[in-house]
């Protein structure tokens, strides 16, 4: 089995051309061993779906034989730990937060990042020449580069936790990068540990053969308009509630404004302003809701005013 991947790799180094073949050997020397030692590498991202099956009861600090290799600004999402990475400019991540830049100088030699640093002096620089010169430019995010990582490192396994990219994110972009290099060490011999709550390697029907597939997507799509639909007659529902919250604020507020100082109602006070605002609304053609609002109020306390001086 060793023979045979080891051919393999020295075949497609030869194919990069002499001067990059030497880097590229030197740098899969552990690829050579890799079925002669077991070496399992989990990278941890921070989607919470799976990240309670991070293997960490089996970690190398435990005495275990998984590597956890993490990443992103969020320290809090991880329990534990062998490497930290960040390839983002260090200086932008340091003013951005403080408290994220002393995780990271705390880490020692367990932090590596994507080019030296002077206030981390013990972190380890990411061989980015190097993996390239295996794998070519196809990096579209940290995690590609921590599989390729892996597997240049000679790991049997790699397993992905805390990494969904679902497709309807911003994440859905970078997926086809990650999966392309899990190909990549499947096709090697890896075994790759992808969690069911992932959308690495997800589809919603076998194209061509999935019937039901197809049926569930039409389901989707109907149970999707359906919800638009109900979306836009609780919206026109609540514009409606709103318009009469404002028509009465608007009715509040002019009662407020045309009491006297006793607090009594005066009717002369009543007519000029009920006359006042019918002016203003046919002058400006304005057709605020608390402009008609007022001029109601108005109307019907004269009309109260009216009524009550009858009845006396």
């Amino acid at each position: 089995m060793k023979n045979q991947h080891e051919l393999k790799l020295r075949e497609m180094c030869l194919a990069l051309g002499n001067d990059r073949a030497t880097a590229a050997f030197n740098h899969c020397k552990a690829y050579f061993d890799r079925f002669k030692e077991e070496k399992k590498i989990a990278i941890v991202g921070t989607a919470s779906k799976s990240l309670r099956e991070v293997p960490y009861e089996h970690e190398v600090q435990r005495g275990g034989n998984w590597e956890i290799w993490a990443l992103s600004e969020r320290p809090d999402t991880v329990e534990l730990f062998s490497r930290w990475y960040e390839f983002h400019n260090i200086e932008r991540k340091k003013g951005k937060s403080a408290a994220y830049f002393e995780h990271m100088k705390a880490l020692g030699s367990k932090m590596w990042i994507g080019e030296a640093h002077p206030e981390l002096p013990e972190a380890n620089v990411f061989p980015r020449q190097e993996v390239q010169a295996v794998f070519g430019s196809y990096f579209t995010n940290t995690i590609s580069w921590l599989i390729a990582h892996a597997f240049i490192e000679g790991a049997t396994t790699i397993g992905i936790w805390g990494v969904d990219m679902a497709q309807d994110t911003e994440y859905g972009r970078q997926r086809p990068s990650c999966e392309y290099f899990i190909g990549r060490c499947e096709a090697a011999g890896i075994q790759v540990i992808i969690p069911a709550e992932s959308d690495l390697l997800k589809s919603r029907r076998l194209y061509g053969f999935d019937d039901v597939g197809d049926r569930m997507s039409r389901a989707y799509a109907q149970r999707k308009a359906d919800l638009e639909k109900r979306k836009a007659i609780a919206q026109q529902q609540h514009e409606a509630q709103m318009a009469q919250v404002q028509q009465l604020m608007g009715a509040s507020q002019e009662v407020s404004f045309l009491a006297s100082k006793d607090g009594e109602l005066n009717a002369d006070l009543l007519q000029a302003r009920a006359e006042e605002l019918r002016k203003m609304v046919q002058e400006s053609g304005s057709k605020e809701r608390e402009l008609f609002a007022s001029v109601h109020v108005a109307e019907g306390c004269l009309l109260q005013i009216g009524w009550e001086s009858q009845s006396v």
